[in-house]
């Protein structure tokens, strides 16, 4: 699997890459470069990917993968071309610098997010399940969203997803649920931090992913910001969970 920035380091010491493109193959394809040895090659794959759960917009803090280590030829210079597609790098998210402010304040915010408590104002186009506990009410919600769809659910803006910023996200929102709601299921922690990754993703490359993929991500991450939990979505339609609130008692005459 292609990491967030790909490049090929050719034998003169350019570095091919393309800003729409993680694929070695199709930048291979794109260069028209031949890819029929493997001693004394003619380009080298390299990958630079952010590292752990940290977000970094400096490609300088980010690991250095070549393929084939055991068996890089002569001319490749490990020190120069990890320089060079560093730069490389650099130039690739110049594009995206005030995204990713973007991104690190969302990222940020997570933690601060009333998880599983809700606004008590539910978006009327919510398809909403309430049940005496989280558990049940996403059943419900999951129940109700198979009779409607069956094989046909999906999560049709998770597709456009990628490696560049998520594990960030992901992580962050995965402990922020699970500290603010202790008794919380795991798939329902899984579904929080996977809505976030997806989010945090769109803000970074927004402007270029499909206005329509933003919206979708923006809309499912909207559930969580209201305390709500999302279980999946049917042809746009988002299936909203939540546990019923207490009924208020009324004063004894």
């Amino acid at each position: 699997m292609c990491n967030f920035f790909s490049a090929l380091v050719t034998r003169d010491g350019c570095v091919v890459w393309d800003a729409n493109e993680t694929s070695h193959e199709k930048l291979v394809a794109k260069a028209g470069v031949k890819d029929d040895k493997l001693v004394d090659r003619d380009f080298v794959r390299v990958e630079l990917k952010p590292s752990g759960a940290q977000l970094f917009d400096d490609p300088k803090t980010w690991s250095f993968k070549v393929d084939e280590k055991g068996t890089l030829p002569a001319w490749f210079n490990e020190k120069k071309a990890r320089v060079e597609t560093v730069e490389a790098a650099k130039a690739c998210l110049k594009p995206l610098a005030k995204n990713f402010q973007k991104v690190k304040a969302f990222v940020k915010e997570l933690p601060e997010l009333k998880w599983c408590k809700p606004d008590g104002k539910p978006k009327k186009e919510w398809k909403l399940f309430v049940a005496p506990t989280l558990n049940a009410a996403e059943d419900a919600a999951w129940d109700a969203a198979w009779v409607t769809a069956g094989d046909a659910i999906r999560d049709a803006a998770w597709v456009t997803a990628g490696d560049a910023v998520r594990d960030a996200a992901w992580v962050t929102a995965w402990d922020a649920i699970r500290d603010a709601a202790e008794d919380v299921a795991e798939d329902v922690a899984e579904d929080a931090a996977r809505d976030a990754a997806l989010y945090a993703y769109c803000l970074l490359v927004k402007g270029k992913v499909d206005a329509k993929h933003f919206k979708h991500a923006e809309a499912r991450m909207e559930v969580w910001r209201k305390g709500y939990c999302l279980r999946c979505d049917v042809n746009g339609v988002l299936y909203v969970y939540a546990v019923e609130p207490a009924k208020s008692k009324e004063a004894k005459v």
